[in-house]
């Protein structure tokens, strides 16, 4: 089966106004890798999903098998984003449609989530495709209805989920003389007498941001009957300020109080790993929990049990997961031949059994389906139904944002008041009228000025997304923003001008992201006290030039330079890895030794000689090309390859040297390249990518404009490193690597023990270390200090290249 997974001193200085230094954005997490054989070209089908746990990514596999057999000429590039309902992977796909490199099709729940794409001018109608596969005479009129939007149809249902199930221990339940609670106050009661057994009576996880969102719409389901849950969703006024959503938010809070205390920091499929290990008795999750068990080996009727939630009995929670046709799709015929096989018979009966949802077709072959999938069939035909808030059946994007946002705030602080005041405001987005609230109440203009273009697949690009972060946080923020601020593309652009603009657009807070704007930024500080600015890798907080409304951001890239040193390592067979540069300063020669160090660390721990390894740096003289005033990044990249390199690490803001890369390898040639910057850089070429150190700004960001917003904001630099313990958390660690598609497993598993080691304190920057000339930089068994490492005067001894 071929499949692949994938996500991605000028000479001119004193024309060019500064460029940033190279700091996902939001983040997400794309799952690894396999490199698929060779196929001709054109012959390929991207398809974007979050389905990468256990029976989840078995379906998916299952349903592949399928579509290579009857295409067996065309390679599938699985684009899969981790992250429970696929909180991360809209982030990354939205940046995608917008920067018009669409997938051929992607995974969109049916109802108010795909209605929102197709009001984007995003997907081609499927009207006529759907009709001739047949599919209109084998679903459900109401999926009919929840993919068709004026008149056309645009997806393929492949699966209908309940997602109001309560899943429990049944030795548990056993041992301890009970039976599943059919009531909140039979709950309540179970829930004491485990808590007085020393068992954790609901699991509850936090880390994919919707489980508590996804426990709370089946509260609301639960305390306000099926009837008025469906017009609640749908935008009844008076239902929000019913008494009886004070009795929803008090009913979670009690819920809350019988969960696991690390519930903010594991996921759901962490809190369905307790129910199995008996740690703990309950979790209510959708029925995605069964596949997921499934794939561990137990069996839904002998380890575990299944009813409805509390006070959910005879109500069918639905959501249905489907795919569409992007509009500008780069191979639709190929897309196409996928959906057939989605919204098969042969495909879904394949797909669902392991998931654990029941097909979207009615013509299904039951006996392939296991007595969990057969109760549920059974209910869906029977049950009273109710679309999913969470997963997009019954509630728009934008209500979905504030929704989650609030219930995780309320996960963590459990302030009734201020969810209730989030809850109806936030209702305005289903079309509610006359519902008022403090929450979000006022508007803050936020401003963005950007060294180079908005769409580079780098730099610039997760500053973008870090906009689009802090927009899902923070609704009531209106964002101003401007691109290429550079001599080359604007020679007569200031940001002293710039910020006279913003100002009069009603800016509060103003980002630079050029480590060159420091001047600049501080001149516009002080002739606009009342707007606060945030220089993106600046100083000047730290050396005390800084205005008082001035603060400085910066991410400890060092690390993931490291990370990004040693997979170079692990990967050459020739012992030669190049590094792309930008324009040399203290910054840029910190990132280049920081390389040299996680590559000669690794190498010498293979037991190879340090001699054999070599190391060197071309500039190009800025942080993108610019035709007249820079080296071509792409003749470099392109020298490096042929002078007998084979890995290429990147320094620079766009994606030159992973696309020459995979350019050489389409020809045969065995070499492998590592961008930067930007979450999903390894897209650009994925079998050739090693991974990508990226930067993910948004929380960064957030934390300034709330503290504009609240009237807190005080001075601060920040040098803001990776969450070791969670790396993969859009809302924490401000840098991270993402793995690519180019690593051997071998040299995966050893890498990932490397960042293990980096996770536990490992410092490369110990002595004794020297400079090219010989000077001292650290003595033996001395630490650099930060200090010394912001400020690198020189490129240390083993790398080749120039210092100043």
């Amino acid at each position: 089966m071929k499949v692949s997974k994938m996500l991605n001193g000028l000479v001119a200085g004193a024309v060019l106004l500064g460029a940033c230094a190279a700091p996902p954005a939001p983040a997400a997490v794309v799952a690894p890798t396999a490199v698929p054989a060779a196929v001709p070209e054109g012959k390929k089908m991207e398809i974007f999903s979050w389905w990468t746990n256990g029976g989840e990514a078995d379906g998916l596999n299952a349903m592949f098998e399928i579509f290579t057999a009857k295409n067996p000429d065309t390679e599938i590039i699985n684009a899969t984003v981790a992250g429970g309902a696929g909180t991360n992977a809209k982030t990354v796909l939205k940046t995608r449609l917008q920067g018009g490199q669409p997938p051929d099709t992607w995974q969109v729940h049916a109802g108010k989530e795909l209605t929102q794409y197709v009001d984007a001018g995003q997907m081609e109608p499927l009207t006529g495709f759907f009709k001739e596969q047949g599919f209109d005479k084998n679903m459900p009129q109401l999926l009919l209805d929840q993919i068709t939007y004026n008149g056309e149809i645009y997806s393929v249902p492949v699966n209908i989920h309940r997602s109001n199930v309560l899943w429990y221990n049944i030795k548990v339940f056993g041992d301890n003389n009970i039976t599943p609670p059919t009531t909140f106050e039979e709950f309540f009661a179970v829930a004491d007498k485990l808590k007085a057994a020393g068992i954790i009576p609901l699991a509850v996880g936090g880390a994919d941001k919707f489980e508590a969102p996804h426990l709370f719409e089946s509260v609301l389901l639960g305390v306000y009957g099926q009837d008025d849950y469906v017009k609640l969703v749908g935008g009844d006024a008076a239902l929000w300020a019913d008494a009886r959503l004070d009795t929803s938010i008090n009913t979670l809070a009690r819920m809350l109080s019988y969960s696991n205390d690390d519930r903010a920091s594991i996921g759901w499929s962490s809190g369905a790993d307790m129910v199995l290990e008996g740690k703990a008795a309950m979790t209510i999750m959708g029925d995605w929990a069964h596949g997921y068990m499934m794939s561990k080996g137990a069996a839904a009727g002998t380890d575990y049990g299944y009813a409805p939630a509390p006070g959910n009995g005879g109500v069918f929670m639905w959501l249905s997961d489907s795919f569409g046709l992007a509009k500008g799709a780069p191979h639709p015929e190929e897309a196409k031949a996928w959906l057939a096989v989605a919204g098969s018979r042969a495909g879904q009966d394949a797909f669902n059994p392991k998931k654990g949802s029941i097909p979207a077709r009615t013509d299904a072959d039951q006996s392939l389906y296991d007595v969990y999938l057969k109760y549920s069939i059974k209910s869906f035909g029977s049950d009273k139904l109710a679309p999913s808030i969470v997963h997009g059946a019954g509630a728009p994007e934008p209500f979905m944002a504030l929704y989650g946002n609030a219930l995780n705030v309320f996960s963590s602080d459990l302030d009734g008041e201020v969810l209730k005041s989030s809850l109806v405001e936030a209702t305005a987005e289903l079309g509610a009228k006359d519902v008022t609230a403090a929450a979000f109440a006022k508007e803050i203009v936020a401003g963005l000025i950007m060294v180079g273009p908005e769409r580079d697949h780098g730099w610039n690009e997760a500053h973008l997304m870090a906009t689009d972060y802090v927009t899902g946080k923070m609704p009531n923020v209106r964002w101003v923003m401007i691109d290429k601020v550079n001599g080359a593309d604007r020679p007569d652009t200031t940001i002293e001008q710039l910020a006279d603009d913003f100002a009069a657009k009603g800016a509060q807070i103003i980002f630079t992201n050029s480590a060159e704007f420091k001047d600049p930024t501080n001149n516009a500080a002080k002739a606009h006290p009342e707007i606060t600015f945030i220089h993106i890798s600046g100083d000047a907080v730290k050396d005390g030039t800084a205005a008082p409304n001035v603060g400085n951001f910066m991410g400890r890239m060092e690390s993931m330079k490291h990370v990004s040193g040693c997979a170079a390592a692990l990967q050459t067979s020739t012992g030669k890895i190049s590094y792309l540069g930008p324009l040399i300063d203290a910054e840029t020669r910190r990132l280049v030794n920081s390389a040299y160090l996680g590559a000669k660390y690794c190498w010498e721990k293979s037991g190879k000689k340090a001699s054999d390894l070599k190391f060197d740096v071309t500039w190009i003289g800025f942080w993108f090309n610019i035709p007249g005033f820079t080296l071509d990044p792409t003749q470099v990249v392109n020298d490096f390859y042929n002078s007998g390199s084979d890995v290429v690490l990147s320094g620079i803001d766009t994606t030159e040297a992973v696309v020459v890369a995979g350019q050489r390898a389409e020809k045969g040639e065995k070499v492998y390249a590592i961008p930067y910057d930007y979450l999903a850089a390894c897209a650009e070429a994925p079998k050739v990518c090693l991974g990508v150190p990226y930067f993910n700004w948004g929380p960064l960001y957030l934390s300034a404009v709330k503290g504009v917003g609240e009237g807190t904001w005080k001075q601060s630099w920040d040098w803001a490193g990776a969450d070791w313990a969670d790396m993969k958390n859009p809302d924490t660690g401000t840098v991270g690597w993402e793995n690519g598609g180019g690593l051997s497993a071998a040299n995966q598993a050893t890498l990932d023990g490397f960042i293990k080691e980096l996770a536990g304190g490992l410092n490369l920057f110990t002595g004794p270390l020297k400079y090219q000339d010989g000077t001292e930089f650290v003595a033996k068994d001395a630490v650099a200090s930060d200090e010394q490492v912001w400020y690198t005067e020189q490129l240390l001894a083993g790398v080749k290249g120039a210092s100043k």
